[in-house]
């Protein structure tokens, strides 16, 4: 399956608004559509999957579905860095000139714009 960024974003966003200290979500083929619409099942556990992998979720597989528990310290600077849309738009468009969607390429972009705006702030 093709790496979708956007659906990146909506699991960060939805796992960041649903998730606390005691409260999990549990992700099933049941329930998926409480976590978003906008993909299919498959499309959402192979995402969740990746989030997990990269380090962004701490997430459990368990069998048919899986316990997301909150973000990791990863998850929670790439959201910050990407939760503007305008900002979201230029890690796009600049991951689209590279060539490259690749989880660690996007959190390098999404840091870089981040750090583009601090300088212009302080440099005017």
């Amino acid at each position: 399956m093709k790496l979708n960024p956007d659906c990146i974003r909506d699991i960060l966003f939805a796992t960041q608004e649903h998730t606390n200290f005691s409260i999990n979500i549990m992700l099933c083929k049941d329930n998926y559509t409480q976590m978003t619409d906008k993909y299919s099942f498959e499309e959402l556990i192979y995402h969740v999957d990746q989030c997990r992998n990269y380090g962004f979720i701490y997430a459990d597989r368990r069998g048919s579905f899986y316990q997301i528990k909150d973000l990791t310290p990863a998850g929670h600077s790439f959201i910050a860095n990407i939760e503007q849309e305008n900002n979201w738009s230029k890690v796009k468009v600049a991951a689209s000139k590279l060539g490259s969607i690749a989880l660690p390429v996007l959190q390098a972009l999404a840091s870089d714009t981040i750090f583009s705006k601090i300088d212009k702030i302080i440099n005017g």
